[in-house]
């Protein structure tokens, strides 16, 4: 790309040199330009020294511009064009190029994820055996709130996670209605702590939706088994009464 706009504006300077030298007798000035501007590779060499640092820019303008003044505006333009957009991309492109180089893998990515992951659970699995006074391995709603209300680290971690103090003394009770019992065991509280982490995925919106269908599914089941145990516990005691309704009926006559 670089060698391509060099190459269009050498075609143009070599050109219009051509032409002014057709037309000027100065001999001193005639040698400067076909050294810079003889021939297409002169020309193109011309450019790049003025560029990229090879040389003094304004020397070649003041060259150039003897040639006509539309000539200089022009070569001003080439200079101000190739370095301040030219440069800028290249640098933009070197630049994103670097950053991407430096950004982790997937794989990174994961392993991090799974490292910062396994240290919260470690620091949530010590602060889990302090609130265990009686080294049961089971955390009760007394332990628990007890050290709930003392312990800041602790109420900064539930508020860090959206739960305030209220919130936490439910989410505990919650463990323990769906555990079945009034203590929780460590790694059963460090990993509902752990689910705590982050904001709800689609994922988990999509799963909790599952859930409550198949509880609603369930529901029904267990409403349509029932209403038929009881209409045949009811067609059972119909024949029941007529069959003594019968006998009454028989006996009487």
């Amino acid at each position: 790309m670089l060698a391509f706009i060099i190459h269009i504006f050498a075609l143009y300077f070599v050109q219009t040199v051509t032409e002014f030298l057709q037309e000027t007798d100065d001999d001193q000035l005639r040698s400067t330009l076909l050294t810079m501007f003889g021939s297409l590779g002169d020309a193109m060499l011309t450019l790049w020294k003025a560029t990229s640092g090879g040389d003094d820019w304004s020397g070649f303008y003041a060259v150039v511009v003897q040639t006509g003044s539309g000539n200089g505006v022009l070569f001003v333009f080439f200079i101000f064009f190739f370095q301040g957009a030219i440069f800028n991309v290249m640098t933009g492109i070197f630049v994103e190029k670097a950053m991407r180089a430096a950004t982790p893998t997937w794989e990174e990515q994961v392993r991090d994820s799974m490292s910062r992951d396994f240290e919260v659970e470690q620091e949530l699995l010590k602060v889990a055996s302090m609130i265990d006074e009686d080294r049961s391995g089971r955390l009760s709603f007394t332990e628990f709130q007890g050290h709930l209300l003392r312990a800041p680290h602790l109420q900064s971690w539930f508020e860090l996670h959206g739960l305030r103090l209220e919130n936490a003394q439910a989410f505990f009770k919650m463990l323990a209605v769906a555990n079945g019992s009034e203590d929780i065991e460590l790694s059963t509280f460090v990993a509902a702590c752990m689910q705590l982490r982050g904001e709800a995925s689609a994922l988990d919106l999509q799963l909790l939706q599952f859930e409550v269908r198949l509880l609603a599914l369930s529901q029904r089941n267990f409403q349509d088994d029932l209403w038929k145990q009881m209409y045949g516990k009811a067609r059972k005691v119909s024949d029941v009464s007529a069959l003594m309704r019968k006998k009454m009926q028989a006996q009487e006559t």
